[in-house]
C-alpha cells in the first residue's frame, strides 16, 4: 500500500489530524454521543476523539493550528450561543473554516469511494484560500448543545437557460452538517461541468421550501448577518431540525 499523501500539500500524511479540534472537545459542550454517516452507511455513534492519518505535521501544526487560534474566539462565542452581527470580515473566517472542516471530514471516507474535493481543489484551498466553485454555507441555531456531523454525496437537476443545450442534465455535489455547540453549519458544494457553467440554472430540491426562518447564508457573503436566524432548530423533532436540515437534501444523499 503506497503512503497516504497529506489532503493539502505533497507531503506523506503522516499526522493524525484530531477531525474536532483538541479546543472544542474541551469546552466539553457534547450531551451525548455524537454521529458520523457515511455514504450508503449507518450513522454511527462517537463518544470521544476522532482521528484520521491524512494531513502532515507541517500542515498540522503550521497553517492549520493557526487557523484554529484565529477563529475560536468568534467560533467559541457563537457555539455557546452568543448572539452576533457578523461583518464579511467574520463570514470570511467562518466560511474557510467551514470548508476546512469539510475536506477533513470527507477523508473518513473509504479509499475507494468518491471524493469531491480533489488535490487540486485543497491546494488551491490552502495557497489562496480559495472556495470551491458553486459552495453555499448555511448557519442555524440548535436549542441542543452537541457534536454531530453527517456528509454526503448530493445530486442535482440541471437545466440550459435561454434555449442554450447544456452537455449533462445533472451535477454531483457534496454536503457536510456539523452541529457545534448551539451552532449549526451546513456547507454545499456543486460541481457543474467547465462546459456548461456559463449556461444552466441548477434546480434545487423542493425541501428546501420553508427553511429561510431557521437559516442565515454567510456565503456568498453579505454586507451583515446576524445570528441566531428567527427561528431554532430542535435536535431531532420536527420538521425543522439537525437532522431534518441533513436530510433536506433527499432524495439528492445518495
Amino acid at each position: 500500500m503506497g503512503k497516504r499523501q497529506c489532503l493539502f500539500c505533497t507531503n506523506p500524511a503522516k499526522t493524525r489530524e484530531h477531525l474536532w479540534p483538541v479546543w472544542i472537545l474541551e469546552r466539553r459542550i457534547r450531551i451525548s454521543p455524537f454521529n458520523l454517516r457515511r455514504r450508503n452507511r449507518d450513522s454511527r455513534q462517537f463518544d470521544g476523539d476522532v482521528v484520521a492519518r491524512c494531513v502532515c505535521k507541517q500542515c498540522n501544526e503550521g497553517w492549520m493550528s493557526e487557523q484554529e487560534s484565529a477563529i475560536s474566539p468568534l467560533l467559541g462565542s457563537l457555539m455557546q450561543d452568543v448572539s452576533l452581527t457578523l461583518n464579511k470580515n467574520q463570514q470570511h473566517e467562518l466560511t474557510i473554516w467551514s470548508v476546512k472542516m469539510a475536506m477533513v471530514w470527507e477523508a473518513t471516507r473509504a479509499a475507494s469511494g468518491p471524493k469531491y474535493h480533489t488535490q487540486d481543489i485543497r491546494t488551491n484551498y490552502r495557497i489562496n484560500s480559495m472556495i470551491p466553485s458553486a459552495t453555499i454555507i448555511w448557519l442555524g441555531r440548535c436549542n441542543d448543545s452537541g457534536l454531530h456531523t453527517t456528509i454526503g454525496d448530493i445530486q442535482f437537476n440541471i437545466r440550459g437557460t435561454k434555449n442554450v443545450s447544456i452537455v449533462r442534465d445533472t451535477c454531483e455535489g457534496y454536503a457536510i452538517t456539523l452541529l457545534i455547540g448551539h451552532l449549526v453549519i451546513q456547507v454545499v458544494s456543486i460541481t457543474v461541468p467547465d462546459e456548461d457553467q456559463m449556461f444552466c440554472e441548477i434546480l434545487l430540491p423542493s425541501d428546501l421550501v420553508g427553511w429561510d426562518d431557521h437559516l442565515v447564508s454567510i456565503y456568498p457573503y453579505r454586507v451583515n448577518v446576524t445570528w441566531p436566524p428567527q427561528e431554532s432548530l430542535t435536535y431531532n423533532v420536527g420538521a425543522f431540525s439537525v437532522l431534518g436540515l441533513r436530510d433536506r437534501w433527499n432524495p439528492a444523499i445518495r
